[in-house]
């Protein structure tokens, strides 16, 4: 029965990932898997994608960019797991629904392997994110390996959840790559944002980035960077990420990722520092729906803790 507010399902969100991490570490996506300069090029939008040009989209440019690799809970890269791409795009100076306390001309995107959310509402999310608290902070606290059905157990033992065998198809696809990425760089896995996002006037989108097709030498790679558009906005609930848009929805490429795959160096750019937030945006890119609300207080919490936590190591 959902009873609780919006405002008390993100408290409990947030104290359920309070218990996660180890001091100065992230509750979510603290497994490293490489961080790298990148230059995101926007593409012209005339014609007839006009409708698309909004935002950090608006025109054609260049912006520097930093991308962080990441698995889901996985310290073996042979193990099946989400694995993410959180992207910060230095765009150009203007509004943002919340400010990057590092820069204010961030815009990021966060993206994971998987094209669909693990949740199908709040009242949801905050059952994941309490169940699974436990299982992941063990995890993280020694390295003890969960099976995917003790995680099932434990969702199944929600008191308000109803646990049925779509709720275990959606959690199992959100396992990620079938196959283990040990072998695969992690630029040929594909991304997207599962959860959508406001795009000016021109309707919901959802954010994806292809594998890479093209080597520019040695030490740079080309990525497309989409956006999944609905043929008609009316068919698709921003209230439901956990369905797929992919049979009614257009894929259109608007910029393109170059990534420098050298490491970076610690000394250089500390990657820890950064803060990811969807709502990193200016309001063209409005996150929507309240899986992704909840996001913007959750995310912000989590941040303002590990730096702090990580400041006093």
């Amino acid at each position: 029965m959902k009873s609780c507010s919006q405002a008390a399902l993100i408290e409990r969100i947030i104290d359920a990932n309070m218990l996660i991490p180890a001091k100065g570490c992230r509750a979510q996506h603290a497994v490293h898997g490489g961080h790298y300069i990148a230059t995101f090029k926007v593409h012209d939008l005339s014609g007839s994608l006009a409708d698309l040009a909004q935002g950090l989209f608006a025109k054609v440019s260049n912006y520097p960019a930093i991308i962080r690799y990441s698995n889901g809970k996985e310290t073996d890269p042979t193990k099946p797991d989400a694995h993410g791409m959180a992207m910060k795009v230095f765009g150009p100076a203007g509004d943002r629904l919340l400010t990057d306390p590092g820069d204010p001309r961030a815009i990021d995107f966060v993206l994971v392997d998987v094209d669909t959310f693990f949740s199908d509402d709040l009242d949801d999310y905050t059952v994941v994110n309490e169940k699974l608290a436990p299982l992941l902070q063990r995890k993280q606290s020694s390295d003890n390996a969960f099976s995917f059905w003790e995680a099932i157990r434990g969702l199944a033992g929600a008191a308000f959840s109803i646990f049925t065998f779509d709720d275990v198809v959606r959690l199992r696809r959100f396992r990620g790559k079938k196959e283990p990425v040990d072998g695969v760089e992690r630029w040929d896995l594909e991304y997207s944002s599962a959860t959508p996002y406001r795009l000016g006037n021109a309707g919901p989108v959802k954010y994806k980035v292809l594998p890479a097709k093209t080597s520019l030498g040695a030490a740079e790679i080309a990525l497309d960077f989409c956006v999944e558009k609905p043929l008609d906005p009316t068919d698709v609930d921003i209230e439901k990420p956990s369905k797929s848009w992919a049979e009614s929805s257009d894929l259109v490429t608007i910029a393109t990722v170059l990534i420098d795959i050298t490491p970076i160096n610690p000394s250089e750019i500390d990657v820890e520092q950064l803060r990811f937030n969807p709502w990193h945006a200016p309001p063209e890119h409005e996150p929507l729906g309240a899986i992704n609300a909840a996001r913007k207080k959750v995310y912000e919490t989590l941040a303002d803790r590990r730096l702090q936590q990580k400041n006093e190591l």
